[in-house]
């Protein structure tokens, strides 16, 4: 079989190989060949080992039979494959599709591609003893405990290991073609790679996984359920259709629309009613606040122009009590006055006559003159007041 004659997507295997071979062998890869043969990823086939005996061309009818060849990839991997929890098979031969019966010592694979890397042989080989040896064998040498290759007579009778490359159509996958892809495939024939059954066009709406077998759980949605249902969804657990996202039993209350994502017209309603009141009672609270600052601080204001009166208004206070005064205090009787006192008020006013203002000032000095009783009177209206 010639394996560039494949169409098989080689790019779904691309992140495997870069990273660990294990981190692939989940149980969805292992399943990809039947129980008794063992998958390589790397190279994208099936491997069995068949411990009967049989001649180089025997085995490969019977490799044939199963729809592929004698082992034609051979590297570290596949040697663990082949060789791990199996120490029965030390020392054991097992043809493989290696041989240089066209050419001799030119050893090429079954697909005829020359094999380019350094073949590893074991030492001394190929002896190519009696010119018979064209055929090889992989072998785990016990004396020396090393892996590699053999020529051997193509008539001997050796195990042998047998790979497969699955070339499944319509819409078939696995090494002998009996297992479908699944409907939940996209894309127009719902198609899967022949060798693992994995979706090429990725999973319907509604499903998820390698080969598209799960659909969407967990409330999710969508292509490759990718996307949540909306928490507004009505019902104990918000569910909604795996392929849409529709809520399935409608909205909580205050949401609309199939996904229930959208407020209702009323909530919307409610909810600007609330800032518009929120905003005048933020106004109002404001002006409360302004108003009382103010009043504040008109009242310190007045407290302080009462605590220390303008020193003119106390001067115009003084004058209005001593006038009070003075209307309350009686005029003395002339006829009491003595004849000294009448001359020496006639000389005062014939003096006045004459100085002019410095005598009408002396009277004026002599009219604010008062008696020990006048003070008390004097303190008296100031208590009053």
């Amino acid at each position: 079989m010639n394996k560039l004659s494949l169409h098989i997507p080689t790019v779904i295997c691309c992140a495997c190989l870069l990273l660990d071979l294990h981190l692939c062998v989940t149980s969805q890869v292992v399943q990809m060949c039947p129980t008794t043969w063992k998958t390589s990823v790397q190279t994208r086939s099936c491997i069995k080992t068949f411990s009967i005996k049989k001649t180089w061309d025997d085995a490969r009818h019977v490799c044939k039979r199963h729809g592929g060849d004698l082992l034609i990839h051979y590297n570290k991997m596949i040697r663990n494959l082949i060789y791990e929890n199996n120490r029965h098979y030390y020392d054991v031969f097992f043809w493989i599709g290696l041989n240089d019966q066209k050419q001799e010592h030119n050893f090429v694979w079954l697909d005829n591609i020359q094999n380019n890397i350094s073949i590893p042989w074991h030492r001394g080989q190929p002896s190519d003893t009696r010119k018979k040896e064209n055929c090889v064998v992989l072998t785990h040498l016990l004396s020396n405990d090393k892996y590699g290759f053999l020529d051997e007579d193509c008539s001997n009778g050796n195990a042998y290991i047998c790979e497969v490359f699955p070339t499944c159509t319509s819409n078939k996958y696995g090494i002998y073609c009996v297992d479908s892809c699944s409907q939940n495939c996209g894309g127009l024939q719902s198609a899967c790679d022949s060798f693992d059954g994995r979706c090429i066009h990725g999973c319907d709406i509604g499903y998820k996984g390698l080969r598209c077998k799960t659909g969407c759980t967990n409330n999710t949605f969508g292509a490759n359920c990718i996307y949540t249902c909306s928490t507004h969804c009505g019902g104990p657990n918000n569910t909604c259709s795996s392929v849409n996202g529709f809520c399935t039993f409608g909205c909580d209350e205050g949401y609309e629309g199939a996904r229930c994502k959208n407020k209702s017209r009323s909530q919307v309603f409610f909810t600007i009613l609330k800032i518009i009141a929120a905003s005048f009672l933020g106004m109002m609270m404001s002006s409360v606040v302004m108003f009382c600052i103010r009043r504040l601080s008109l009242k310190k204001a007045s407290t302080k122009s009462f605590s220390e009166p303008d020193e003119k208004m106390s001067n115009t206070q003084d004058d209005s009590l001593f006038a009070r005064l003075k209307r309350s205090v009686p005029e003395k009787d002339s006829s009491n006055t003595t004849p000294d006192q009448k001359t020496s008020g006639s000389v005062s006013v014939h003096d006045d006559k004459k100085s002019g203002g410095s005598a009408s000032t002396e009277r004026s000095n002599t009219s604010h003159m008062y008696t020990v009783e006048d003070k008390t009177n004097w303190t008296a209206l100031q208590k009053d007041a």
